[in-house]
């Protein structure tokens, strides 16, 4: 019977990262960013794998809480050796109020982040209006070329089974992506227009 002891590896410090896209690098980032969690219930900081978002409630125009939050993770950075590069960073200011109340720039280390109109986080195209529009936008560029696979397959001789097979794996997989987010919000239009894709218009006859 082996002993405790034996089934214990050395410790091997390693100077080089995990492969990309492996399954192991998502989750040691996981695992080594777990302690950095948001201190304020109205700057809640969002976490998947290796895509961080750092969302803001600004009342009063009071941004305190909020660049306190963004001061805080960019110490914690630094000091967990995890490199910030600002220039790749994005900002999104979300507010219907009428007339002008932006909010001054975020600086990170002297550099102002990139204030933007929409951003793609995790497959869903957001925008300051929250209309989705842009959203629909990705979809449909998305989903044409896959579309015309579909209707180039329709014209060989293969089994009519597999038709159905690739639209659900190859294009309903995209249609469908994050439709609890947006699915009841879009307009009539942008409504039309993804429709178009749905099971029973797709299918090729």
């Amino acid at each position: 019977m082996l002993h405790e002891s034996n089934c214990v590896s050395n410790i091997l410090v390693s100077s080089t990262g995990a492969p990309q896209g492996a399954v192991l690098a998502p989750f040691l980032f996981t695992v080594y960013t777990s302690d950095a969690r948001s201190s304020h219930d109205s700057c809640p900081l969002i976490k998947f794998a290796d895509d961080t978002a750092l969302v803001g409630l600004i009342t009063r125009d009071d941004g305190g809480e909020y660049l306190s939050q963004i001061n805080w993770f960019v110490d914690y950075c630094d000091q967990n050796f995890l490199e910030l590069n600002v220039e790749k960073k994005k900002e999104m200011v979300i507010d219907f109020r009428k007339g002008d109340h932006e909010p001054p720039p975020v600086v990170i280390k002297d550099l102002a982040v990139n204030r933007v109109s929409s951003y793609k986080y995790l497959g869903v195209v957001l925008d300051d209006q929250l209309n989705w529009h842009d959203h629909i936008d990705y979809l449909v560029r998305r989903i044409n070329p896959r579309l015309y696979c579909l209707r180039k397959l329709n014209t060989f001789n293969i089994s009519r089974n597999i038709l159905p097979i690739f639209y659900n794996s190859v294009i309903f997989s995209v249609w469908s992506c994050c439709i609890n987010c947006w699915g009841g919000n879009v307009n009539g239009t942008d409504r039309k227009r993804i429709d178009y894709y749905k099971p029973c218009q797709s299918h090729p006859r």
